[in-house]
């Protein structure tokens, strides 16, 4: 049982779906936030928060093409790490910095996590089971986005976290099982 290759695809799978659904616990959670009283540039804040979020994301797809080709397979969990502990720095910031001057720092925390995929999915591909592993790293999108969210909203209605330090708060919870993983 122990060398079974099912085993291998659900524990590789289960691998894959946990870091990919604690990525977005560095993603998503801002989400979550009212950010009621701010506005830039006319603009509303948490759709400033958004754009500077995603914008950083599809950079990121871009420099990973060049970055994740060329990594040795042995550095790709220390790649998902600086990532993930990349990703968290910026919350951190989003946090102490003031608005709206901290929504470079939902940039910064697109930046690196749009390169996750990639590392992890570098475990999965090349396999005779890529595509099933494969459907279970994609199932994590539907997931995690909304356990993301919850843990956020969690956060803000049960200790009366400030909307700014949330998604910091919210990344500690999910760096726990992601390292596990």
């Amino acid at each position: 049982m122990k060398n079974s290759p099912a085993v291998l695809l659900l524990v590789v799978s289960f691998s894959a779906f946990v870091v990919y659904t604690g990525m977005y616990g560095f993603r998503k959670p801002f989400t979550v936030g009212l950010y009621e009283s701010w506005a830039f540039f006319g603009i509303s804040y948490k759709v400033c928060l958004v754009i500077a979020q995603v914008v950083g994301y599809m950079i990121s797809k871009f420099i990973g093409i060049n970055i994740i080709a060329s990594m040795d397979p042995r550095n790709r969990i220390k790649g998902i790490l600086f990532c993930i502990l990349f990703a968290w720095f910026a919350l951190f910031l989003f946090a102490i910095v003031p608005a709206p001057y901290n929504i470079i720092c939902m940039f910064l925390n697109g930046l690196p996590l749009g390169m996750v995929f990639g590392l992890v999915f570098g475990f999965l591909e090349g396999r005779k089971t890529t595509e099933i592993l494969g459907a279970f790293l994609a199932s994590s999108f539907i997931f995690a986005s909304g356990l993301a969210k919850t843990v956020g909203k969690w956060l803000l209605l049960s200790f009366d976290i400030h909307d700014f330090w949330m998604p910091f708060i919210a990344g500690g919870i999910f760096l726990i099982p992601l390292l596990f993983a």
